[in-house]
């Protein structure tokens, strides 16, 4: 029942203002500070655009989701949107300045959240940025416990959890830990730097003799 009203763009928005998404729009705004013009912004899993007005660089921001009533609404609202799946994104290699992960690896399995961090790294371009955010998982702080199980997501995770899995393609820049009815892990992370493989001597065989 519930999973069938959220699926409405109209209560799905409802939802996010009644839970604090003002709220967490401040924090995202100050971890972030000033976004110089004409930076590109992909909101990977974004709903409905509904953090757009975050940004001044309104054109150079675009709403990615997999559901397509909620990419209509993001597109209708002004924003670029399309329709895509945060763990093949349809994106250039290197072309986005800022990736923005807000509220979606809950909704992921282990193995598809590992995915959508990786490409998250692949689409960023070099010195560019990635903002991340969602609820933790905290079973004994008690708002939290009641808010997860009413959300849609069904895959809860630690912070410790969650910044492991980002490590593994970033560096964490800058971070914070906050409560509103859940707790919430939010940062911002530079991609590594890709070490290269070492090159070898030409007409060297890489294969490893057996027996």
């Amino acid at each position: 029942m519930i999973e069938r009203l959220l699926a409405n763009a109209t209560v799905y928005e409802f939802v996010q203002r009644a839970t604090g998404s003002r709220i967490s729009e401040a924090r995202m705004r100050k971890i972030l500070g000033p976004i110089r013009p004409g930076t590109r912004i992909l909101d990977a899993g974004g709903g409905t655009g509904i953090i757009a007005r975050l940004f001044d660089s309104g054109r150079n921001y675009c709403c990615m989701d997999l559901d397509l009533a909620r990419v209509r609404v993001a597109h209708g609202r002004g924003p670029s949107a399309v329709q895509g799946d945060v763990t093949q994104m349809p994106v250039s290699t290197a072309s986005i300045d800022l990736v923005v992960l807000r509220a979606i690896s809950h909704h992921l399995g282990d193995a598809d959240f590992a995915k959508m961090v990786a490409e998250a790294r692949r689409i960023i371009k070099p010195g560019g940025r990635l903002l991340f955010l969602d609820a933790i998982w905290a079973p004994s702080w008690l708002p939290g416990r009641l808010m997860w199980r009413i959300d849609q997501g069904s895959h809860p995770r630690t912070e410790v959890h969650m910044r492991a899995v980002l490590e593994n393609h970033f560096q964490l820049e800058r971070r914070v830990s906050y409560s509103i009815y859940h707790r919430y892990f939010l940062a911002t992370a530079r991609p590594k730097s890709v070490v290269p493989l070492p090159s070898r001597p030409h007409g060297t065989n890489t294969d490893e003799a057996v027996g």
